[in-house]
This record gives structure tokens, sequence and C-alpha cells, in this order.
């Protein structure tokens, strides 16, 4: 959680915000991520020193967010968002806010816990080592993927209506979505992935062609949709952590943070 914290904390440093808005992002955090109902100013200022970032004077801070349209008295000391604030932080950084991912933590986390993966055959401790790393990685890859897949279902909707998916979605995309809830409607032990919209049965690339196709609705948030390379050349290093490989080396991770950092910057 901490390393996703920090990804937070570098996107909210390119967001380009005032120091008021910078404390209104943190107090989303706190209510998105840290599931607290309020934040008193103290805690807010406590994201800043976690952030490496400067502390507001607290008593500015008090008053500004007393005349914020963004944020609203909480009971006692605290403060929590608005309606307006919940919208606000929910466009800026939206990729953060993925329920499902906090569950898949929790769950991994749980299986881990409870199995004695040290006595699985062939498997050393450095085999542990790497997968705990590529967990972190999937994470991020898990955002980024969801939170095109919602970005284009909301401009497809937005610019096409609610028969999006019948005018959009190739032939080969249908077959493939069809197909795959017809095998889960076989096999119902298994988890659904179609419950949460016919994007969530495609592929990696189908999302860019999706796109690409329709550059003229994508361009308002994307502009150039050369843009699309910084998505399209994760492809085979998502397909690695999808398969369970490892990857070695550094550069790559660094490359997923940019990649999310620029999703961030060019559709947030």
């Amino acid at each position: 959680m901490a390393d996703f914290f920090n990804l937070f904390a570098k996107a909210v440093v390119k967001a380009d915000l005032d120091k008021v808005e910078q404390a209104t992002a943190f107090l989303w955090w706190a209510e998105k991520r840290d599931r607290k109902l309020s934040a008193s100013i103290p805690e807010v200022c406590a994201y800043f020193v976690e952030a490496r970032l400067p502390k507001p004077n607290s008593t500015r801070l008090d008053n500004d967010f007393r005349k914020s349209k963004l944020v609203s008295r909480a009971n006692g000391d605290g403060f929590r968002l608005s309606h307006r604030g919940l919208e606000w932080g929910g466009e800026l950084f939206g990729v953060f806010a993925i329920d499902e991912m906090i569950e898949a933590e929790r769950t991994a986390e749980s299986v881990v816990s409870d199995i004695d993966l040290t006595r699985c055959p062939y498997i050393s401790d450095s085999d542990l080592a790497d997968a705990r790393k590529m967990a972190e990685l999937h994470v991020a890859l898990f955002s980024l993927e969801n939170s095109v897949r919602r970005h284009i279902e909301k401009v497809l909707t937005a610019g096409l209506g609610d028969t999006w998916w019948d005018q959009a979605a190739s032939a080969p995309m249908k077959r493939k979505e069809q197909d795959r809830r017809a095998n889960e409607a076989q096999n119902k032990w298994i988890p659904s992935r179609s419950s949460y919209g016919p994007l969530y049965s495609l592929d990696w690339p189908d999302l860019a062609t999706l796109i690409r196709k329709y550059e003229d609705l994508f361009r308002a948030s994307i502009g150039d949709i050369n843009f699309l390379h910084r998505f399209t050349d994760l492809g085979n290093l998502r397909n690695v952590v999808a398969h369970n490989g490892v990857i070695d080396e550094p550069m790559q991770f660094r490359r997923v943070e940019l990649a999310i950092h620029d999703w961030i910057k060019q559709v947030g």
C-alpha cells in the first residue's frame, strides 16, 4: 500500500494543484483508500509528511477547508469531501480508488498467511520473493487496464449512446465476449468478468483498437492518438505478469510507473 501511496503522491504533485487542493486530494485518499469517514487537520497534514511535501499551516488550512466547496464539515474536528469534492477527486485520481484492487490485496495477504508456501514443491524463498515483487506490479497494471476500460465505456456511452457496444465492437470482439460469457455461465463457480461489462471480456490490444477506431470521440481526453503507444507498449510486459512470469529489470517497473503517470496526467 505504501508504494501505491507514493504513486498517488507523485500524481498529486504532477496535477499542479495549489496547497488547499493538495490537502483535498489527501482527504480524498483518506476516504477512498484508508476508509476514513472523515479526517482532522492533523491527519491531513500527516499525509503531507508521508508524501514528503511541505506541511500546510494548520490554522490557514482549517479556514480554507471551511470556505471550500469541495470540503464539508464532519462530526467533531473532522472534514470530509462534499459531493462536488468526490466528483473532483474521482476525475483526477479515480485510478487509485478501485475497490476490487483493495479486496484483491486483502485476499492475497490472507492466502499467503494461511498457507505455508515454503512447503510447496520446487518453490524456493527466492521464488516467493519474486512473487511478492510481481504482485506489486500486478496492482499497478490492474489499475491502469481497468481505468482504461472505464474511460472507454464513459466516452463511447457519451458519444454513441447506450447501444455503444453493438455499434463499436467488431465481430471478433463480440464473439470473444459471447464465448467468455457462455463459459462463465457454464462454469458458475468461476468468478465472472462479464458481469462488469463487455469490455472486461476483451484483451489489452482490443482496448487500444477501440480507442483508435473512435479517435474523434477520444480526442478531447487523449488529444494525440499517438499517446496510445504508452499503453500498447506495455502489452507484452502485462502478459508476463498475467502468466506468472518474473521481471528482473527495474527499468520495466519504471516503465509501468511512467505509463500510469502519463495516463493520469493526460486523461485525469
